[in-house]
């Protein structure tokens, strides 16, 4: 099974920040479109753009909430669909 990996200029900080307030992140999806001038979905692929609210819930104090998106491009595999790329990221 392959592994999406990708390193993005500055991660590194925002990730220590969630480190050092013991910070959970949990995400809630709210909408799964086809982006406009994307191609149509096929029996084998599709890129979809997914909404989400994320809450990051420190150790102490109140959570933060905010809205996100992301593109995905998916496959059909044996075992349904999966990630293959996140397209613009």
């Amino acid at each position: 099974m392959e592994v999406l990996v990708q390193n993005r200029v500055g991660q590194d900080a925002p990730w220590a920040a969630l480190r050092a307030e013991q910070a959970r992140q949990t995400a809630k999806i709210t909408s799964v479109v086809v982006p406009d001038g994307a191609p149509a979905v096929t029996l084998s692929s599709a890129l979809i753009r997914v909404g989400y609210t994320l809450t990051t819930s420190p150790k102490s104090g109140p959570a933060r909430h905010s809205s996100e998106q992301l593109a995905l491009r998916l496959e059909r595999t044996a075992d349904g669909w999966r990630v293959a790329a996140l397209p613009w990221a």
